[in-house]
């Protein structure tokens, strides 16, 4: 467990390591879209639940490879989950997870004699369930329960280790640029897999950075 938190220090001490020799420093956050893949050996339940709002913030070290690729290495706190949602009955659900995420990718830059760039990003993520919360309202009374991260299947609800795939892309404009992404999560989350519980995240997000260097 001591391991999972060393890593975004670890991280860090690369980014830092490499910031004299890297592109840019980027420093973004913005707005996100999160869900849950629910599923078992029997169905998938997924599209009974909402997109459930949420926000992300960090910052990502801009790593030249040739004039085109870059590896981009970054650490991102970001909010998912999932939210639900039944008039007929009145009830309303919602599971808000905060996440330390550790996107690793690799990035390809064209630009135009305007000055204006676009770009494309692919790679994997690692994400660290950091806590959470699941909050349920009807007939106008609130209750609510923290979300336990662990791997005990009797006592925990989600793992804490999450893994998946970044795919993404957008517009540089001077030191700006805003993208647009999407986190798909691989690993399932679930702490109880008996009869092929499934549980996966899934994040689109609007990000918008700033650079901070050549």
């Amino acid at each position: 467990m001591k391991t999972l938190y060393l890593l975004p220090f670890l991280l860090f001490t690369l980014l830092l390591a490499h910031q004299s020799n890297a592109q840019s420093f980027i420093v973004k956050g913005g707005f996100n879209l999160s869900k849950i893949y629910v599923a078992d050996e029997d169905d998938s339940y997924s599209d009974e639940y909402d997109m459930k709002p949420g926000f992300h913030i960090g910052g990502a070290v801009e790593i030249p490879i040739n004039q085109t690729f870059m590896f981009e290495p970054g650490i991102i706190f970001i909010t998912k989950g999932v939210k639900m949602d039944d008039p007929d009955y009145e009830i309303s659900s919602k599971v808000n997870l905060n996440y330390l995420d550790m996107p690793l990718l690799l990035k390809a830059s064209t630009s135009n004699n305007e000055g204006i760039g676009f770009y494309g990003a692919v790679g994997p993520y690692i994400g660290i369930g950091l806590n959470g919360k699941g909050t349920t309202e009807y007939g106008g009374e609130e209750e609510s329960a923290d979300i336990k991260f662990g791997n005990d299947e009797d006592e925990d609800d989600l793992k804490r280790l999450d893994m998946g795939i970044s795919v993404g892309g957008g517009i540089e404009f001077s030191s700006f640029q805003f993208g647009v992404s999407y986190d798909y999560g691989l690993m399932n989350i679930a702490t109880y897999q008996d009869y092929g519980n499934k549980v996966k995240n899934r994040v689109l997000k609007f990000t918008l950075g700033y650079k901070i260097g050549n």
